[in-house]
């Protein structure tokens, strides 16, 4: 007995109604927005469009941000074009071996690679070398060091001194 082959059912994300191309999410975007923009509530933007409400917000909030990242690339784009004039004026001084203009060519590569995102995050090693319990054996030394405990008697009592002159309970710290 052959077994009938089920259709898959493309997966809708929450509140989308199925069958929805990109096109036509752009366009409830935008008529979204527009709504919105009108003074219409989340729940009658949803009942306008034929989705759920949390959809209508993300929908506006989605367009939102894209009309907020635009302009942000545009400058992007004429930062690069500026830094591109900057290095095709530095050509022949490079090519021609003068260090400081090799070194502004330099400086001027690092802000476009910068712009750009392309270089990498500097990692920072926060780890705690040894074993994990070396930091309470630390302590233990600490606590065990008749110089430190002096240290921290010493330090104790000038703040009790301190508090006391105060009389309010505050301390004042010289600096």
């Amino acid at each position: 007995m052959a077994q009938a082959k089920s259709k898959a059912k493309p997966k809708k994300k929450s509140g989308q109604k199925p069958g929805r191309t990109k096109i036509d999410r752009s366009a409830d975007k935008i008529k979204a927005l527009e709504l919105r923009i009108l003074g219409l509530s989340y729940r009658e933007i949803a009942v306008k469009l034929d989705c759920s409400p949390a959809m209508a917000f993300n929908y506006v909030s989605s367009c939102i941000k894209e009309q907020q990242r635009e302009p942000a690339l545009n400058l992007i784009q004429i930062e690069l074009g500026r830094l591109d004039e900057m290095l095709f004026a530095l050509q022949k001084a490079v090519l021609s071996g003068n260090t400081k203009a090799i070194d502004t060519a330099l400086r001027i590569q690092e802000r476009r690679a910068k712009l750009l995102g392309l270089d990498a995050p500097k990692r920072v090693d926060v780890g705690v070398s040894g074993s994990d319990d070396s930091w309470r054996d630390g302590i233990e030394d600490l606590r065990n060091d008749k110089d430190t405990r002096a240290s921290i008697v010493e330090i104790t009592m000038k703040l009790a001194k301190k508090k006391k002159e105060a009389g309010n309970g505050m301390i004042k710290v010289d600096r």
